[in-house]
This record gives structure tokens, sequence and C-alpha cells, in this order.
């Protein structure tokens, strides 16, 4: 998620210059989705893309997604 004061546009165009540095490299780089409704965005990101985006000014926090398994054993 950005700051408040934070452009999405803005950030969204940096973070699209760096998809393509990492393309022909095992470093995941992609942005999956834009948010509306909060200042932010969905992205796979490892390594020194990751890294990247933790440590830009425009950054509030990182968080990981994981599914969950909401099946259980009976």
């Amino acid at each position: 998620m950005l700051k408040n004061s934070r452009n999405l546009y803005n950030h969204l165009t940096w973070l699209r210059a760096r998809e393509s540095q990492y393309v022909e490299t095992e470093i995941k780089c992609r942005i999956v989705h834009e948010y509306n409704i909060i200042n932010g965005y969905s992205a796979y990101l490892s390594g020194e893309a990751l890294d990247n985006v933790r440590n830009h000014d425009d950054v509030a926090s990182v968080s990981e997604n994981v599914l969950g398994n909401w099946a259980t054993a009976q």
C-alpha cells in the first residue's frame, strides 16, 4: 500500500520501468492488479525488485498474499 499522499499512477510508472529490467532474470517483477478503493496494487515481486519496492519513499507497507487452505480433514 502506498502512503496516502502518494500518486499511484506515478509509482506504477516507476515500477513498470523496472519490470523490463528483470524480464530475462529469475527476479519476479510483475504488476497484477491496480486497486481503486485503496492507494495500492498487487504484484509478483522477489529479490531486488521486492527490496526496491519496500524501500521506495511512496510505500507505506508491503504484505504477502497467502492463499489459505480452508479444507479440513474430516
